[in-house]
């Protein structure tokens, strides 16, 4: 293979991996950012006295505990199992989120190796068109949310 067919299908591979980093990421930050739970708190008053304890041991057991029930003890059995499962889902998210963020950096090296006197051109070309390709997803994301019947009984 030549040195331009490389090149294409690193850059190729890097339009596709770069939206899952992007949401991926996104889904993480906003997930374990404890200021969002305060803020939805703070909006709509939920009846529970000591909400952001709890919401501060559900994201430590979400995030690191090893199914230690402690930090879900104001849940129930049912709520605690459901828990478990969304835990590893999660953590799922984010081994993929490892993974294709280990592989966006292989390929940028690989680009810069392959064709170093056009790496910038190359990589600004994959990111600019990774990027629209993030923005086709949301869009097409957003309106399929806003009309989410006609979606479904069209699929």
């Amino acid at each position: 293979m030549n040195k331009k067919t490389i090149t294409w299908i690193l850059a190729a591979l890097f339009v596709f991996l770069l939206p899952c980093v992007i949401y991926l990421a996104n889904f993480k930050a906003v997930t374990f950012n404890i200021n969002f739970y305060e803020d939805e708190f703070s909006k709509y008053e939920p009846d529970v006295e000591n909400s952001l304890e709890i919401t501060n041991d559900l994201l430590y057991f979400l995030r690191y505990s090893k199914n230690d029930e402690k930090y879900v003890a104001s849940f129930e059995k049912d709520e605690i199992s459901h828990l478990i499962d969304v835990k590893k889902l999660m953590h799922q998210f984010f081994l993929i989120l490892n993974i294709t963020g280990v592989l966006l950096i292989i390929f940028i090296l690989l680009l810069f190796f392959t064709d170093s006197k056009n790496f910038v051109r190359n990589l600004g070309g994959a990111a600019s068109i990774g990027g629209i390709f993030t923005l086709v997803i949301s869009l097409v994301g957003y309106g399929v949310l806003k009309n989410f019947n006609w979606a479904f009984v069209k699929f």
